[in-house]
């Protein structure tokens, strides 16, 4: 266009210098007209330029704005950030999408020496639009949103990479879907956090468990920190876990997998096999690891590496019913209690320390087993304060599980009267009631009178009562002799009355009581201070109470033993009106008499055998065998069972304790019962045993043959029955 107004204007010059006259008016406007620069817009002075316009083929008509510059023109495209008004409208254009934010700073701009930088719009570096075509974009946009492929705030971070760690996710987090538009630059995927620069595929820190936080995006169980499948502590972790999986998406079991003990040991879970010993619970059972039968008790060997409470010992580790202290079953080959035998244990103790103990005597109530014993003195450690300190007896109550490491129920402590320091004799006799659940006791005591010293026949009562046993109301029978009696016997009759008897020198008592309507009174009592001797017992008549009779063995010197009846009319006679003297006890010498759940064991001195006599039996215990005590019981099966303390069988010089089981009539075997508690000077005094068809219970009274620092004890033990 500017060439052909160029020409135009010359050629009206030719034909004006060659053949036409041209007026001064016509010449201004021809001047007027003319484009000086080119550009295509004349510098019209205030007159019209049309016929030149059509002779130059334009269609419209501007005025240059600036017709020293073919730069600018009103017909011209504004160049924008050029410092030139281009199009004459008095501006140059700075925000080409009208998003009030330029696209050039004003340093920049005004570094090319044009326009001066308009009022009113930024011109800071942090201001420049980074895409001056978008009005969505500009510095501060709030159209900015990750992973569309644009920077609509200006700020030049990584659309794909929000936390500029230079990973981008390989999905869109927001749709976990591909990216739409898809990432075409150079950065790697598998970023699985692009909220945090510090968790990536490339990550070098640890990734430390149970943080909730994959940080170097492998995409493994925070919470399984050894990996082996198995998470740990449930109850704290599982509510970080659901969050875990949720946060992340990886792939885990849809119902987790708990109860690992040790998650920092792939070896160590519940799906693992526990190797026995080695101090790792591998298969997180929370069983001692040296103790795989679970008894509570380690093999002998440990020491060296084992830190836990359990006693050792076990000799048996893979059988739940072996360790120390078990209930040994009598008759099988097995040692169930580990103590290197079979058909006995170990004796058990109370925390006490004895002085003098008596001959105990074990029994059953039908709930409970019970042990009763004299003592001199007996102080329970505990309290370290003696109870009764002057010859007190004791009972002893064990639940009806009963083995060697249960300990003591209950205990009641009595002495003859109750309530007051009266010297116990060396002999008691304990008979129980299982029907009632009743316990009942003889013993011989003595009391300082006016008169002088008064020896008594005691029988008392105890009755299982909530959580005690109540002591019942004593009967007494005395005699004036200050000497104690050497036997005491005590039965219940069928029809329950309760007959005690004691023996002395010289001097015979007889008791017969009975229960009524809760209370305990005695019916008849006799003494005699023209008799005595070393051993009675009772005969009961089954239909008859009044039948019933005390023997006694009269000093060798006089063979007519005196009897104590039931019968005011018989009360002392001096011949047996039963012919006592000529019958079953004819010329024996009693070494030791016991009468126990109805058996009578006899020691003759004068054939030296010892016999257990039963209803239908008299079996052979011994022969030429010096007994000191003996007692005997009948389990439900017919098995007979005997305890005796006899005359030193080897070459320490201190008596021995045996028992022997089998069926009457045929060959009992003898199990030797230790005593030894290390010391090697315990020997047995006293013992007591009773079988029913769950276990067989004994005792033994314990001196102390050390005459420097004496430590007398009692100690019992429970049998049961190999099946």
């Amino acid at each position: 266009m500017r060439s052909l107004i160029g020409a135009g204007v010359v050629v009206a010059l030719a034909l004006a210098t060659g053949c036409t006259y041209v007026t001064q008016g016509d010449l201004e406007q021809k001047r007027a007209c003319i484009d000086v620069d080119g550009d295509g817009a004349p510098q019209d002075v205030g007159v019209t330029c049309e016929e030149d316009l059509e002779t130059a083929g334009l269609d419209t008509y501007e005025v240059d704005c600036d017709e020293s510059s073919a730069d600018r023109a009103p017909h011209f495209e504004e160049i924008p950030y050029d410092g030139i008004d281009n199009d004459c409208d008095g501006a140059d254009l700075l925000d080409v999408d009208d998003d009030t934010k330029p696209g050039i700073s004003k340093a920049d701009y005004e570094a090319l020496g044009g326009m001066a930088w308009p009022d009113g719009l930024p011109g800071g570096e942090d201001d420049v639009d980074c895409d001056d075509d978008d009005e969505t974009v500009f510095p501060g946009s709030p159209f900015e949103a990750p992973y569309d492929g644009i920077d609509s705030d200006c700020l030049g971070d990584g659309d794909y990479d929000v936390d500029g760690d230079n990973y981008i996710p390989t999905l869109n987090p927001n749709t976990g879907l591909a990216h739409d538009p898809p990432y075409n630059g150079i950065l790697e995927d598998g970023d699985c956090d692009d909220n945090n620069a510090d968790a990536n595929p490339g990550a070098v820190a640890v990734d430390a468990p149970y943080d909730g936080v994959d940080i170097n995006c492998d995409c493994a169980n925070d919470f399984d920190a050894d990996g082996d499948g198995f998470m740990w502590d449930q109850l704290s972790n599982e509510t970080a876990f659901t969050t875990y999986v949720a946060r992340y998406g990886c792939t885990f079991p849809s119902t987790p997998d708990w109860g690992d003990c040790d998650d920092d040991a792939a070896g160590v879970n519940p799906n693992a096999t526990d190797e026995w010993y080695d101090g790792i619970d591998s298969d997180c059972l929370g069983d001692d690891d040296f103790d795989q039968d679970n008894d509570g008790f380690i093999p002998d060997g440990h020491s060296a590496v084992y830190t836990g409470s359990l006693a050792a010992g076990d000799c048996d580790d893979e059988d739940l019913n072996i360790f120390p202290s078990a209930l040994e079953l009598i008759g099988d080959v097995v040692d169930q209690d580990c103590d290197g035998g079979n058909d006995s244990s170990e004796f058990a103790f109370a925390e006490a320390e004895w002085e003098s103990p008596r001959g105990p005597r074990v029994g059953w109530t039908g709930e409970h087993y019970v042990l009763a014993v004299g003592a001199q003195q007996w102080t329970d450690v505990s309290t370290g304060t003696p109870q009764i300190q002057d010859w007190p007896g004791l009972l002893f109550r064990f639940p009806p599980d009963s083995d060697n490491s249960t300990e003591v129920e209950a205990r009641q402590t009595w002495n003859g009267v109750g309530g007051q320091a009266d010297p116990l004799g060396e002999v008691i006799d304990m008979v129980t009631d299982s029907a009632d659940s009743r316990v009942y006791l003889a013993v011989s005591m003595r009391r300082s009178v006016t008169t002088g010293d008064n020896t008594y026949l005691a029988l008392r009562g105890f009755q299982w009562s909530g959580s005690v046993y109540t002591a019942l109301s004593p009967v007494l029978q005395s005699v004036a002799s200050p000497d104690l009696a050497n036997d005491v016997e005590i039965q219940i009759s069928d029809t329950g009355s309760v007959f005690a008897g004691s023996c002395g020198d010289p001097h015979l008592q007889y008791i017969h009581a009975s229960w009524s309507t809760g209370s305990f009174s005695r019916k008849y009592v006799g003494a005699t201070e023209a008799a005595g001797g070393q051993h009675c017992t009772l005969e009961l008549d089954p239909s008859d109470d009044a039948g019933s009779l005390l023997h006694v063995q009269a000093p060798t010197d006089d063979p007519s033993p005196f009897l104590l009846r039931d019968s005011t009319a018989a009360l002392f006679v001096d011949q047996d009106p039963l012919n006592a003297g000529t019958g079953t006890y004819a010329g024996y010498e009693f070494g030791v008499v016991n009468e126990d759940n109805g058996l009578v064991s006899i020691y003759d001195v004068v054939t030296g055998d010892t016999t257990v006599e039963g209803d239908t039996y008299t079996h052979t215990v011994f022969s030429n065998v010096v007994v000191y005590d003996i007692a005997a019981d009948e389990a439900p099966n017919g098995d007979l069972f005997v305890v005796a303390v006899i005359e030193d069988q080897g070459t320490d010089g201190l008596k021995d304790l045996v028992m022997f089981h089998g069926t009457p009539g045929g060959t009992l075997v003898e199990v030797p019962l230790s005593v030894d508690d290390g010391r090697g000077t315990l020997e047995p005094h006293g013992a007591s045993i009773h079988a029913d068809d769950s276990r067989v219970f004994l005792a033994a009274a314990m001196r102390d043959t050390d005459t420097g620092t004496p430590a007398d004890d009692v100690g019992w033990m429970f049998l049961g029955y190999a099946p």
